[in-house]
């Protein structure tokens, strides 16, 4: 090989290589615990000098070129007619191909002009417009993040339609399609020991592709966000952020908060949500329980707005009744200094146990969820100072950035 070739193929090696480009590919750009991790991913590879390109549908309310500022982004436009034919299974089916199409075009452009040294899958169906119709990405190392089992998640929501029929057809299909993305991925990131165990028991995926990367959080963040002092008053602040959804256990928080009313503690929830369909059932059950005087309803928080919020709580709970698969809330509280109670489901006590075990609830219910929170209401200010400087300590041993997200550059090898 002649010196100018020489000279030519390492300029082009060295300009690949430095920086590195990740093609991030999303469903859409909407609020969500996908958008969270996928900022925390990006906000670590930007410090760390890579190129990130985000794909995604375009979204409602969340503005992405704000969101991730420091990140190219490839917005597709949505179909004016999916919505108002979502229930119609031809017109899915046609909005689903039209999805794919438009998806392979962007993607195999950005491809070609950019170059890229790694894809980063995140949701089952972007995941598999590029997975199966580009070959192109075969050569390239295919991270993806598994956020939870789908399948379980529909049919959790669905329980009472989940005998037979065309729903049993259409959770299996998921389940298979899901699966379909982590058998063509080279890695697949767990965010703890429960997500682990699923994608091994459910999908067959092999222990030795899975890497644990759990939710995490940037101690810069928080720096500015001082924790008020424990306050002299008996009345409990509770807070609860998290989607309106069945299993998510907003029924549960409401007949805990009943219980404790009734044995005369002095507390007072907050609920913070998108208020969507979900939200129905709970204000039926809040109206039935009569706890008007309270239990607030708040629109969904993001972003320093949310930490404030959960700064100036007493206790935050997270009520889960299944498929947890992290808990993002969890950490930021955490690293406010605000305790936290939660069910032992999924990967809750694998992140309160680092804290102190009686925070987890004996078991799934209401009863057990206002013994907890009874325990926490009697510790003197002294072992609650305590129980905040010892939350702050573990959110950021545990779950630091820039010590966990070490393990997101090596994925992006073959």
């Amino acid at each position: 090989m002649g010196i100018r070739a020489t000279l030519k193929l390492f300029k082009t090696e060295t300009v690949k290589k430095f920086p590195k480009t990740v093609i991030f590919v999303i469903d859409n750009f909407e609020y969500g615990g996908s958008t969270s991790f996928i900022d925390s991913y990006t906000r670590y590879l930007n410090g760390r000098g890579y190129n990130i390109i985000i794909i995604g549908e375009e979204g409602k309310a969340l503005q992405q070129k704000e969101y991730f500022r420091r990140c190219k982004i490839i917005s597709l436009p949505k179909g004016k007619w999916e919505a108002e034919h979502s229930k119609n299974l031809f017109y899915t089916l046609i909005y689903r191909l039209h999805y794919f199409y438009k998806f392979n075009v962007a993607f195999r452009k950005v491809v070609i002009d950019e170059r890229p040294d790694a894809i980063h899958l995140n949701l089952t169906w972007s995941s598999l417009a590029i997975l199966l119709f580009n070959p192109l990405v075969y050569r390239l190392p295919r991270v993806i993040t598994f956020y939870g089992d789908r399948a379980l998640e529909i049919e959790s929501i669905n329980k009472y339609l989940a005998e037979g029929g065309i729903l049993r057809f259409k959770i299996e299909l998921i389940r298979i399609l899901q699966g379909l993305t982590f058998t063509l991925s080279t890695k697949v990131i767990a965010f703890s020991s429960y997500s682990r165990d699923l994608l091994i028991s459910r999908f067959g995926v092999p222990s030795s592709k899975i890497e644990i990367i759990p939710g995490v959080i940037f101690k810069k963040d928080y720096l500015g966000i001082k924790k008020k002092r424990v306050s002299a008053s008996k009345e409990i602040k509770i807070l609860n952020i998290s989607r309106f959804e069945n299993r998510k256990g907003h029924d549960l928080l409401l007949r805990a908060m009943k219980v404790l009313l009734n044995k005369g503690l002095k507390v007072n929830l907050t609920l913070c949500g998108s208020m969507d369909g979900g939200v129905l059932e709970i204000l039926r059950l809040y109206e039935k329980l009569d706890l008007k005087k309270n239990l607030n309803f708040l629109h969904s928080y993001h972003g320093r707005e949310k930490l404030l919020l959960i700064r100036d709580a007493d206790l935050f709970v997270i009520p889960s009744k299944e498929l947890e698969t992290f808990g993002m809330t969890i950490i930021e509280a955490l690293a406010i200094g605000t305790p936290v109670i939660g069910t032992p489901v999924g990967a809750i006590p694998e992140i309160l146990s680092k804290v102190d075990k009686k925070l987890i609830s004996d078991s799934i219910s209401a009863v057990s969820l206002a013994r907890a929170i009874t325990h926490f209401s009697f510790l003197s200010f002294r072992k609650k100072r305590q129980l905040a400087y010892k939350s702050r300590v573990v959110a950021f041993k545990y779950y630091n950035a820039d010590v966990i997200l070490r393990k997101l550059e090596s994925l992006y090898s073959l």
